[in-house]
């Protein structure tokens, strides 16, 4: 949510400094900018590392649970 949040707050912001110092529309441009970069930086910041992504493939997955086997034979299915 912060990651969407940031692009409306920093083009805010580069309208505010277009009326308070008459630059229009360079500060909603530079704002745009910014926003868009603090999102991407955000997004990217929020993915797993390569090192996270190595060591949850290098994890076997667990072995079936044999109470389950046992319960599917006592119910055979017509």
């Amino acid at each position: 949510m912060e990651a969407v949040l940031v692009i409306p707050i920093a083009i805010g912001i580069g309208w505010w400094c277009d009326r308070q110092f008459d630059s229009s529309p360079i500060g909603l441009a530079v704002g745009s900018v910014l926003g868009f970069a603090a999102m991407l930086l955000r997004v990217l910041r929020m993915r797993p590392s390569e090192a996270e992504l190595e060591e949850n493939a290098a994890i076997p997955p667990a072995p079936p649970d044999p109470s389950e086997e046992e319960s599917e034979d006592q119910n055979p299915t017509p």
